[in-house]
């Protein structure tokens, strides 16, 4: 059996949940099947469709360039080249199987090529995309949850993101993409270095000021033909297989058809936490947070809460990696620079990550959109370590209220400061918490469903 993996980014250059599950998918799957992994990346000095190939952990890759370079807001869902792109790889690899993971920065027509060359489809949702323009978080301009699309909302908040490149940035890579096809030379390297080095291109703040407002009949249509076009898709696949209860309820009611959902939790590799063992109390609780450093990721609302704690005998450690949100990560330094409790780390080697955990007492995810299926909730539970997590999503199905860990509602710093104060001051609930962590499936039996699933 041949099976290709559709992802948007992938490793090394991107480390977040969707691609560490899809590469965990590719490793496992390719014990006993032909595996290669399909994805985007941007590179200024080549046109968008432009098609490289490597290997990557053992793992043939194929390389689509997008640079985000949209005439129009309907070009993030319905892009001729990277449709062109993606049948080639089709025509080159010719899978059995099309698992798609996410679709951001494709194209809308991905699983009509896949089901048009004969191949079997599915589709995981990790999170709203088909859904929610704005990186499938349903979360509004000024950082406000979304219950649900609604026509004139998602109209009004699509008017108030940016869908790509903005012009000067657009002449600058169609200059560089020129000085490359004459000369050879590439200047990627040195343009991302200065973008980095100038803080990234993402606000730290969402514009609080945003308000739902009269969206003009262009963008009204958009939103229409978008829905239209994604929910059409449902007809080239086999099944759509979801993480989370919540998720799966969500694009049932949204209008895609209940017969083509599939309920699977995901399991993790054990090998990296096999060895840890459940960290003995020492006096003192250590708090630790893991993942990309965000806005949605309530990171600032984190520190905040701990700084709120009574006594000493606590403390928080951040982990991940800041680069593109430079102005934020400066933000969260300056709210945690009066508490000497608090250490703020950057991104954390995936060799070390074990050993983080190891050393905590708590973790902490107290995001402010609706993650589905959070990584590092399972690892925290991979290495016996309670979890207090935002009451949104698919974390609190994975995190019961007592069992293993707490919930706290989500932005809301006295109450997180609530909780964490309630560990701190009761070593015996931090060890019933440790003792009642609940265990992940291992990646094994996923595997194994999953084989079951594409036969």
């Amino acid at each position: 059996m041949k099976i290709l993996l559709c992802v948007h980014i992938y490793l090394p250059e991107h480390r977040a949940g969707v691609e560490l599950y899809t590469a965990q998918l590719a490793s496992h799957l390719g014990a006993q099947a032909d595996v290669a992994v399909v994805t985007t990346k941007k590179v200024i000095s080549r046109v968008t469709g432009h098609v490289s190939q490597r290997v990557e952990s053992g793992v043939p890759l194929w390389e689509v360039v997008n640079n985000l370079c949209h005439d129009s807001v309907e070009d993030t869902w319905n892009n001729p080249a990277m449709e062109e792109a993606f049948a080639a790889v089709l025509r080159e690899f010719r899978p059995d199987v099309v698992h798609f993971q996410h679709l951001m920065y494709w194209s809308v027509g991905l699983p009509r090529l896949a089901k048009q060359a004969g191949c079997r489809t599915y589709l995981t949702l990790h999170d709203f995309w088909l859904m929610c323009s704005r990186m499938g978080q349903l979360v509004a301009p000024n950082g406000q949850l979304c219950q649900s699309p609604e026509l004139h909302k998602c109209a009004s908040c699509l008017e108030a993101t940016p869908f790509g490149q903005p012009e000067n940035a657009k002449i600058w890579i169609s200059r560089l993409i020129r000085l490359r096809r004459l000369t050879g030379i590439a200047l990627d390297e040195p343009m991302r270095w200065a973008a980095a080095k100038k803080g990234g291109d993402v606000p730290s703040k969402p514009p609080t000021n945003w308000e739902e407002t009269r969206a003009t009949a262009k963008s009204l249509e958009y939103v229409v033909q978008r829905q239209a076009a994604f929910q059409s898709l449902v007809q080239y696949l086999d099944l759509i297989i979801t993480p989370s209860q919540d998720l799966m309820d969500r694009f049932i009611n949204w209008g895609l058809d209940s017969k083509k959902f599939r309920y699977l939790p995901q399991g993790r590799d054990h090998a990296a936490f096999a060895k840890i063992k459940p960290r003995k109390f020492c006096g003192s609780t250590h708090f630790v947070f893991v993942g990309t450093i965000a806005p949605h990721k309530g990171i600032r609302e984190l520190v905040e809460a701990a700084k709120n704690l009574e006594g000493r005998n606590w403390s928080l450690e951040i982990y991940g990696p800041y680069a593109k949100q430079m102005a934020y990560w400066q933000e969260v330094k300056a709210c945690a620079k009066s508490q000497d409790n608090i250490t703020l780390h950057g991104p954390v080697a995936p060799e070390d990550l074990p050993a983080v955990f190891a050393k905590a007492d708590v973790f902490c995810i107290p995001s402010l959109w609706n993650e589905c299926c959070p990584l590092t909730i399972q690892e925290a539970f991979m290495a016996h370590v309670p979890v207090i997590a935002s009451d949104l999503g698919g974390m609190k199905e994975l995190v019961q209220d007592g069992v293993g860990g707490l919930r706290a509602e989500a932005g809301n710093v006295e109450d997180w400061t609530r909780v964490m104060q309630s560990v701190v001051d009761s070593p015996s609930l931090l060890e019933q918490l440790k003792r009642t962590v609940p265990a992940v499936p291992e990646i094994e039996e996923h595997i194994e469903e999953l084989r079951r699933i594409y036969g």
